[in-house]
């Protein structure tokens, strides 16, 4: 991240509460459109995917003051949590893990659909995931070794 970025990064940070830019960046309906396996299992891993049916089309509404959709999301009261984080740090490092064969966090970032240098990832507060903005449209997050891709809802 260059100095330029990491200025206005900070002025935004300071002059716009996280739920402010949660509601602006993050605001909306999306629906889960996508599940593929986690690039981290494959034959060098002992990981298995299990993938959730119940979030298969699934609508995840972040609204100013709660998250509308499945148990899995639902939350009442929001505490969001704005970061930029860069691809070694997306899916909790999961790009970035030799010992799985994951060497090039940028590639496999670029690969899933990551478009840019870092990405704005929000947490709500109320479940132990983390929303990666992959591009203006599309929000990717990790559950259970699968990857979930979820598109703004209504393009």
């Amino acid at each position: 991240m260059d100095g330029k970025t990491l200025a206005l990064g900070l002025c935004l940070a300071t002059a716009f509460p996280a739920q402010a830019m949660a509601q602006a960046v993050f605001a909306g309906s999306w629906t889960v459109t996508d599940a593929q396996d986690a690039p981290w299992v494959g034959p060098k891993s002992d990981l298995k995917p299990s993938y959730e049916a119940a979030l298969r089309n699934a609508v995840i509404t972040f609204r100013k003051n709660r998250v509308d959709g499945s148990s899995w999301f639902a939350c009442p009261k929001p505490h969001y949590r704005v970061t930029e984080l860069e691809p070694d740090s997306l899916f909790e490092g999961g790009l970035d893990d030799p010992g799985r064969g994951m060497t090039m966090p940028k590639e496999t970032a670029a690969k899933l659909g990551f478009v840019g240098e870092t990405f704005p990832t929000l947490e709500t507060g109320c479940a132990e995931l983390s929303f990666h903005l992959a591009a203006p449209d599309t929000i990717l997050f990790g559950l259970n070794n699968v990857i979930y891709t979820m598109k703004r809802s209504g393009l």
